[in-house]
């Protein structure tokens, strides 16, 4: 072969490696409106300018009668939000160099609309707006999708990996520490990027499971060294023989065993095995718990392990049973409780008044502090409280409260608060989702002021009106650079 061939073959190697360093691709359909804008750098490069315009364009005239977007950067990455969903777009780059300005071609993509989730089917309406300049954004379960400080949406899970109609049907949607999205959907935990690629299916099985291997629920959190944490289910039959109860795993009807489902927390390596495992049967069957009786006289089993938290600096997993209205120490590896905080059953006791918290969902741990979501489902007027504790071991129930906020809502009669999250900021605020039966999501400073709130609502025809659309649960990038986080990941 000619040595002109040889050159070629190597221009468009260059040329198609270039090509595809380009981001967003082209013609690309994009399930978002915050978009990275990346083309590959080069040495004498000094700057970049992105201009973006409505429309497909391919002819100067009419992208510059439409262009909206012109941001200039040092960097060959820029990050720019184009205005609305279901519309075609088309950007170049220009970039500066020592000779003058160099104009980079036309690139083209559009941002696609789920109509099962838009703006006239659900939102999330602003109450209290946030002071100017403050930035955060908001994953919500109940919708898949991912609002700004301002309630617009600008983000969502893309419909092949959640196919259902509808609102809600994940839980416990936010970002990890390395910059992916993770869910929970049928039962399995989900890993993907803001692009959309799925990373991580676990357990990565196409049946429901009954047990450890199959279902879970809750909770799903990715670990700092990769492994992945999550609640699941297993079934266990026991009986009391004596001063001793003995356990099985599984259902067994036999010799006057009783079976009740119990939960277990899994930790699983990135193929989805189970590398290490804490059954909570383990910890009910030989505690206070056989005290707490029903009516007739059977033990009562409803432990209910809904939320966890590993402080994996200092080997502690904090796991809230909200069915004993109690938080768990445990020590990691080797499983062994620290210490329990919540009040303790006596013998034979059917009710129980828990004065310092009651049926919590979710758990964390900063500074020293743990956070709580505190329904308080025991109070004769259940408003839910944010609620932060410090361990102590001299204080009645092994920790104290230092801090309480109650959050402003009309009770529900009849219904109790369930679910439900907070999450500690880092200038000592407190982000908090409700829900069942509310739906509001806030913010409050640790003087109690209220900073921002909102509250998502989804379209009922019926009654020509906005309604509660309560969340499993919310979660919060607390800054623009947690959103370039996700967006540049692997790039």
């Amino acid at each position: 072969m000619s040595k002109s061939f040889y050159v070629f073959l190597l221009l468009s190697i260059m040329l198609n490696k270039a090509y595809s360093q380009v981001s967003p691709r082209e013609n690309a359909k994009l399930h978002y409106r915050i978009v990275g804008f990346s083309v590959p750098a080069f040495e004498k490069d000094q700057g970049y300018k992105l201009e973006i315009a409505k429309g497909n364009h391919n002819a100067e005239a009419p992208f510059t009668k439409s262009l909206f977007v012109a941001s200039e950067s040092k960097s060959n990455k820029i990050i720019a939000e184009v205005p609305s969903f279901a519309t075609n777009y088309t950007w170049r780059i220009i970039r500066k160099t020592e000779r003058g300005e160099k104009v980079g071609p036309f690139y083209h993509f559009s941002t696609i609309s789920d109509t099962s989730i838009g703006s006239d089917k659900a939102r999330l309406r602003i109450v209290k707006q946030a002071a100017k300049g403050t930035t955060a954004y908001f994953f919500m379960d109940c919708t898949r999708a991912l609002y700004d400080i301002n309630g617009e949406m600008v983000w969502s899970i893309p419909r092949d990996l959640v196919p259902e109609e509808g609102l809600g049907g994940i839980e416990d949607l936010k970002c990890t520490s390395r910059g992916t999205i993770t869910y929970i959907y049928h039962s399995k935990l989900y890993e993907i990027t803001y692009d959309g690629k799925l990373l991580n299916r676990i357990p990565d099985t196409d049946s429901l499971l009954i047990g450890p291997e199959g279902v879970n629920h809750h909770e799903g959190t990715l670990l700092k060294r990769g492994n992945f944490m999550a609640v699941s289910n297993e079934m266990i039959s026991w009986k009391v023989v004596g001063s001793d109860v003995v356990i099985k795993h599984g259902v067994d009807s036999s010799m006057g065993f009783k079976t009740a489902g119990f939960e277990t927390l899994n930790e699983y390596d990135e193929n989805g095995k189970i590398v290490w495992q804490y059954r909570v049967a383990d910890y009910a069957l030989h505690s206070d718990m056989i005290n707490w009786k029903m009516p007739d006289g059977r033990m009562h089993m409803n432990v209910h392990l809904n939320a966890f938290y590993f402080d994996e600096e200092n080997g502690y997993i904090y796991l809230g049973l909200k069915g004993i209205s109690r938080i768990l120490k445990v020590q990691y590896p080797q499983g062994n409780i620290l210490a329990e905080f919540g009040k303790k059953f006596k013998e034979g006791e059917i009710n129980m008044d828990h004065d310092l918290f009651c049926q919590q969902h979710a758990i964390r741990k900063r500074d020293g502090n743990l956070y709580l979501f505190n329904n308080n489902s025991c109070s004769g007027n259940p408003v839910p409280k944010l609620t932060l504790l410090r361990e102590d071991s001299d204080a009645l129930y092994g920790v104290r409260k230092i801090w309480e906020y109650e959050c402003e809502v009309d009770v529900v009669k009849g219904r109790r608060s369930r679910g439900g999250n907070i999450i500690d900021l880092p200038d000592g605020a407190v982000f908090a989702s409700l829900c069942t039966p509310y739906n509001d999501l806030l913010i409050v400073d640790r003087q109690k002021t209220l900073l921002w709130s909102a509250k998502s609502e989804r379209w009922e025809s019926s009654s020509n009106s906005w309604k509660e659309l309560p969340n499993y649960r919310a979660s919060i990038l607390p800054s623009a650079a947690g959103l370039e986080a996700i967006i540049w990941y692997g790039q």
